[in-house]
């Protein structure tokens, strides 16, 4: 007992874990210790500059972000102020008439789709001629109101009149809820029942005259949401701010109170206490202390004011917590280069085994590791190499199973096929068909030779049992034979091939087509005397081959349909009593679909443009086994 607690303390004092701790501990003991006073003087003052320089970053980036929001949106009324049918809509729209007028509509329509596709942030579009609103469209689904159309465009010109303007257009704050009617719903929030309106004038090309406005609406809540998503990121949500057009109108704020109020009119909830010049002002922003930075744009003339509260600037300087870590990631970077050395020797054999891991692939599994000592880098190494050993019996058994039972269906599948071939003497009956086609053509029977001749072709094609893979012509070959005879019975009855000579050679089961052609004369020309069209098409898509078996006759009804589609290959699965059973040729075409092709080997059914059904083929042009 005591022997093995020695053994354990022998084993602790090599552990590679041990070692590392206790000198990086160390390291970082005497760093921290001598470096602690220095840092917590002088990481006031950074803070409180780097505090004001982000501010002003802030301030820039988001003065920089909403002017190429207005910019985008004034492209976008330019460019649709440039469209050719737009100005012809909007010169011609009284006088059209009322399938005109249902052109017009729709091709706006179609240019706003591709507008909001464009531009996520356009919540809607206004047209106007210069006498009539004649086209609005927003996400709200809201309505024109039928009212004075006039009024809506003398407020359109009184807007133009004011002097804040952004690429050619005019801004407007608020709703133009008199004229439109908005979902009840969106007027709760100040957020989403305000809009930036961008107001265009829009002139014809020749002769240069106003002809009406392009009005695009984006809610507020656009605004905030670009403001808050820079603003919270570098500043946080204590963050306080007011953004304000060129004519000291309030477009957006930080609780939404103040929008479509002016500037001028806050003074009773913002008081400037003293200007430090470019740094900023303090001010008392309703009743609490803060620090602000303003900048107003030269594109937009909009101007932009953060306001950080004073408590949350002096909370990370009192919180001595968030120094001690700041301090010890800065620590960490000097002391990591000092210990490097010591960390890089004790842990050489980590590394390598790390780096192993990192690029581990297939090709590694016959890779086993070489333990050279006991510790716990030796133990994870051993105990790799077991797994690896357990990998390779799994997969190896894995293997042999699936390889067994691919075999063992084929095996078995073959059997099927014999069995039923077997069936009927192919040699008797040959010589006796052929014989009796002799006959009839020396005696002037003609039409019975050949029939028995397509008879004799049809037999001998599908009682073949060497070959379970053909050539796609000769399955042509017994099909040609067998419509031919069916044909002969019912004359009503007509096909045709549509498959290109360069597939004739594509490998595919035989006797799989058959049945399906059958299928196909049996549920859609059988109620009707077998009189219709048949057509057996081929084509390559890709790695894939797919077969068309279309007919025009009376069609299936929807539950055959679901019943032929829901056949399995799979007999476990299903019974002979039930819709399976019905259908056991089409189950054992889709049993070989899948063993030579796996799942890309199937069957569809459905419903043509004719009436009738049309089944669909798909297998590949090299089967599994093939590849395998």
């Amino acid at each position: 007992m005591r022997a093995r607690q020695r053994e354990k303390k022998v084993k602790l004092k090599q552990s590679i874990v041990g070692r590392v701790s206790f000198a990086n501990g160390l390291v970082f003991l005497i760093a921290f210790l001598s470096m602690m006073a220095v840092l917590l003087i002088s990481e006031s003052i950074f803070l409180l500059k780097k505090n004001q320089e982000m501010m002003a970053v802030t301030v820039s980036n988001t003065v920089k972000l909403t002017d190429n929001t207005l910019k985008d949106m004034g492209r976008i009324s330019l460019i649709c102020f440039s469209d050719d049918e737009v100005q012809h809509i909007m010169q011609t729209y009284k006088e059209a008439g009322y399938r005109e007028q249902a052109d017009d509509i729709g091709y706006l329509d179609q240019l706003y789709t591709s507008m909001v596709e464009i531009r996520g942030d356009i919540e809607g579009i206004s047209l106007t001629d210069n006498e009539y609103l004649f086209y609005h469209k927003d996400l709200l689904s809201s309505r024109i109101l039928q009212q004075d159309d006039r009024s809506f465009i003398n407020k359109l010109e009184m807007i133009e009149k004011g002097k804040t303007k952004v690429g050619g257009c005019s801004i407007y704050i608020g709703n133009f809820a008199g004229y439109f009617n908005y979902r009840q719903t969106s007027r709760l929030d100040p957020f989403e029942n305000n809009y930036l309106y961008l107001i265009r004038p829009v002139r014809s090309f020749k002769p240069f005259q106003k002809i009406g406005h392009i009005v695009l609406t984006t809610k507020i809540s656009h605004i905030r949401d670009i403001i808050d998503q820079n603003v919270h990121n570098l500043q946080g949500e204590d963050a306080r701010y007011i953004f304000s057009s060129g004519e000291d109108v309030v477009v957006c704020s930080d609780d939404g109170s103040f929008i479509g109020d002016t500037v001028s009119s806050l003074t009773e909830n913002m008081k400037t206490i003293k200007t430090m010049g470019r740094n900023g002002s303090l001010v008392k922003y309703n009743g609490q202390l803060g620090w602000m930075v303003s900048e107003t744009s030269e594109y937009s003339e909009c101007t932009f004011t953060l306001i950080i509260p004073m408590t949350v600037i002096m909370a990370s300087l009192k919180k001595p917590i968030s120094f001690a870590i700041l301090i010890s990631l800065l620590f960490a970077v000097v002391t990591v280069f000092i210990s490097r050395y010591i960390t890089k020797q004790r842990l050489r054999r980590l590394q390598v085994l790390a780096e192993n891991l990192s690029g581990f692939n297939e090709k590694n599994l016959s890779e086993r590791y070489r333990v050279t000592v006991d510790d716990e880098i030796g133990q994870v190494e051993t105990a790799i190499n077991h797994m690896l050993d357990y990998i390779d019996q799994l997969v190896e058994k894995e293997y042999k199973n699936k390889i067994k039972l691919q075999h063992n269906r084929i095996f078995e599948q073959n059997l099927a096929m014999r069995y039923l071939k077997s069936q009927i003497n192919p040699h008797f009956l040959y010589n006796t068909l052929d014989t009796i086609r002799i006959m009839a053509a020396l005696n002037g029977d003609n039409k019975a030779a050949e029939m028995l001749m397509e008879l004799v072709t049809f037999y001998r094609k599908g009682t073949e049992t060497v070959n379970q893979l053909v050539p796609l012509k000769e399955e042509v070959i017994m099909l040609r034979a067998y419509l031919n005879l069916m044909h002969y019975r019912y004359e009503g009855l007509r096909y045709e091939f549509d498959i290109p000579d360069d597939l004739f050679e594509v490998q595919t089961p035989n006797f799989v087509l058959q049945p399906l052609v059958e299928n196909s004369l049996l549920h859609g020309f059988k109620n009707r005397g077998y009189h219709g069209n048949l057509k057996i098409s081929c084509c390559s898509k890709g790695d894939q081959i797919e077969i068309d078996i279309q007919d025009d006759g009376v069609g299936m009804d929807d539950a055959t349909l679901h019943d032929l589609n829901a056949v399995t290959y799979d007999d476990s699965e299903t019974t002979l009593e039930g819709s399976a059973g019905r259908h056991i040729g089409i189950q054992n075409v889709k049993a070989r679909l899948h063993i030579y092709y796996g799942e890309s080997g199937r069957l569809f059914f459905e419903r043509n443009s004719t009436g009738g059904s049309t089944v669909h083929v798909y297998f590949l042009k090299k089967n599994i086994l093939t590849q395998k």
